[in-house]
């Protein structure tokens, strides 16, 4: 009884291995699935309440999710994008004037750091990366055919996540032994509550962030001030990191642009004004929405926090450093589900 025991848990450890081996090994391919999978988990209840309330078929609620998806990303797309399109080429044009200017003042540079700004920028030329920037024909459509060929496996793969979740569910909960399908589903419903809690709360916090900065900035008088609200309402996603780049460079372009235009301030009260602002809105995002919309659901310590980003970010990229945290946060819950289900049994 004992060694047969011994052979399924040699088994599943060897499984779970080989899993986690093939999910790291393919993770370009994997890419648009596990996008779905975070769709599906974040608008889930949007087809439940669909079909619940307004006894829908699953399909047409999906459908319908879609259609309104699609129609909101149109219209946001056509309201905001020409005016972000614009600050970014306007910016991009004012930071390679801020490079060209800064490279012929190397002479004014301490001796010390000199050396090392000539050399940043002797590379800089060598890259073209701001005076130039070719692409080439075939690259650019075999870019531009891959991002297509992935969005349509996103739509498929969501659209069957969100009709089929609950058959895929069971299905895979039945390759286990008996004995251990009840503590599965139990385990697996936890689970589903902190994700979707987490990716909503994410979403909405998101969007409140820009909304935040850009009504700040734009009172403020800051420059770009859409295109930097809408860049550290994106990086916010990335704990720590992405909120202090998004500081820091904010702090720079505005310095870099002509300070706050609706205020005459100097370059340190300007920075010191940037990041109070972004300081208010962070604050009220924590303490006044952040409760509301996703409470403390992952629990984890800063520093937990700040080490699964950086690991997520060396394994897996940029969707590792986006999905470190709901990963940790649920192998707590494994961890904490074992660790109950061991002491009750002593």
């Amino acid at each position: 009884m004992n060694s047969n025991l011994g052979v399924k848990n040699i088994f599943y450890i060897l499984l779970v291995t080989v899993l986690l081996w093939f999910l790291y090994s393919q993770r370009q391919i994997l890419a648009p699935f596990i996008i779905a999978m975070i769709f599906a988990f974040v608008f889930n209840p949007l087809i439940n309440l669909f079909s619940k309330y307004l006894k829908m078929p699953r399909i047409t609620s999906i459908l319908l999710v879609y259609i309104i998806l699609i129609g909101s990303v149109g219209f946001g797309i056509s309201i905001l994008t020409d005016s972000i399109v614009k600050e970014f080429e306007s910016l991009t044009k004012a930071f390679s004037s801020f490079v060209m200017s800064a490279k012929d003042n190397t002479s004014n540079l301490p001796i010390w750091i000199k050396p090392y700004a000539i050399a940043y920028f002797e590379d800089l030329n060598k890259n073209e990366v701001i005076q130039k920037i070719s692409i080439s024909s075939i690259p650019f459509f075999s870019v531009a055919l891959s991002g297509i060929v992935n969005v349509l496996i996103f739509l498929f793969a969501t659209f069957f996540f969100l009709k089929d979740n609950k058959k895929m569910i069971s299905r895979s909960i039945q390759f286990l032994p008996v004995g251990y399908q009840k503590n599965a589903k139990e385990l697996l419903v936890r689970i589903n509550s902190i994700l979707s809690s987490y990716l909503r709360g994410q979403l909405i916090l998101v969007v409140s962030l820009i909304f935040m900065l850009s009504i700040g900035f734009h009172i403020l008088g800051v420059k770009y001030a859409l295109s930097l609200a809408v860049l550290s309402g994106i990086l916010g996603i990335i704990p720590f990191i992405g909120t202090l780049f998004s500081i820091v460079f904010g702090a720079v372009v505005t310095v870099m642009t002509g300070g706050i235009h609706n205020f005459q301030l100097g370059t340190l009260e300007t920075v010191i004004v940037f990041i109070a602002t972004f300081y208010a809105a962070q604050l009220i995002q924590d303490y006044v929405i952040a409760p509301f919309v996703i409470g403390r659901v992952t629990k984890l310590h800063p520093l937990v926090i700040l080490f699964s980003v950086i690991v997520g970010g060396q394994i897996y990229g940029i969707l590792g450093i986006l999905l470190a945290v709901p990963i940790v946060a649920v192998l707590k819950i494994i961890l904490e589900f074992s660790s109950e289900k061991i002491n009750n049994k002593t």
